[in-house]
């Protein structure tokens, strides 16, 4: 059955993981550009592991920010791999080993050959770099327990990261890769989506929390928290990217969280990070589907 899918940024080619519940998955390049989609080649590789393990565990597949390369997470057999694919000329690529347990990949939004990805079993992040024939892991990076999702500053400069068992965000500096701060939570994070200006994250968790935190220079503080209707399994930001959708992973339901864009304070502190008003969570509406 179809897993998980990422589109392309021109919105006219997908790749789908579909999880067959046996020893060999398929992942399928897809046409979406005219009347009708068509499928555009079926790959055969291992188990990727999705449906064989707790929902925690990621969906883990990848559009490279110019459309060119697709990326799909393998975390059961082989394992700990990344399978890569062209996406113009559907083609399966190579696979590129990561840590243990890769369960969510993100490109680069400057540098489309660069990405990440989250290694759930040990605590890493892996750097990769596409430009090679095979691929290669340029960096490892220690961060949090649980490694879920993996978020990129608009300009590609800083990466967050969600760590579930650890209960915090971590912030890495990319043009060294350090870690420049770890934000404390206390609710297991696992979705985050940016705002568009890069200056605000925001943080679902497994324990009926959503979180407003005020990102800059790589750092981060929690400004507001909400309580939701029930754990979070997804989370994205509507076009205006005032409007966070919420499913919910334990019920048949929507929220739907209101972002009133705030008003930023000005800091007596040169170089000290602005911080924006409080009260900027606003409305929010849990339908029944």
């Amino acid at each position: 059955r179809p897993y998980s899918a990422s589109i392309n940024p021109a919105g006219d080619t997908a790749i789908i993981q579909t999880i067959a519940n046996g020893s060999s998955d398929i992942v399928s390049i897809v046409n979406l550009d005219g009347a009708s989609s068509s499928n555009l080649g079926n790959f055969t590789v291992g188990n990727l592991g999705a449906a064989g393990i707790s929902y925690r565990y990621g969906f883990g597949v990848a559009v490279s920010s110019d459309g060119q390369v697709g990326a799909v997470c393998n975390n059961y057999s082989p394992g700990n791999v990344i399978h890569v694919f062209n996406m113009n000329s559907p083609s399966y690529l190579y696979d590129l080993t990561v840590g243990d347990t890769p369960i969510n990949i993100t490109f680069s939004p400057v540098n489309p050959q660069r990405a990440v990805v989250t290694n759930y079993n040990d605590a890493t992040v892996s750097v990769i770099d596409l430009s090679t024939g095979g691929g290669s892991v340029i960096q490892t990076v220690a961060v949090g327990s649980g490694p879920f999702q993996a978020v990129f500053s608009p300009l590609g400069s800083y990466v967050y990261v969600s760590n579930y068992n650890g209960d915090s965000i971590s912030v890495i500096r990319m043009t060294d890769f350090t870690v420049t701060d770890v934000i404390a939570l206390t609710d297991q994070p696992r979705e985050m989506a940016l705002s568009s200006t890069g200056d605000e994250l925001y943080v679902a968790t497994m324990d009926y929390q959503f979180h407003r935190i005020a990102v800059s220079g790589g750092t981060g503080m929690v400004m507001e928290s909400l309580v939701i209707n029930g754990p979070i399994c997804h989370m994205s930001l509507d076009e205006s990217h005032d409007v966070a959708l919420n499913p919910n992973a334990s019920s048949d339901m929507l929220t739907f969280v209101s972002l009133v864009e705030p008003t930023p304070i000005p800091t007596a502190t040169p170089g000290a990070m602005p911080l924006p008003a409080t009260g900027s969570i606003a409305k929010r509406v849990t339908k029944k589907f």
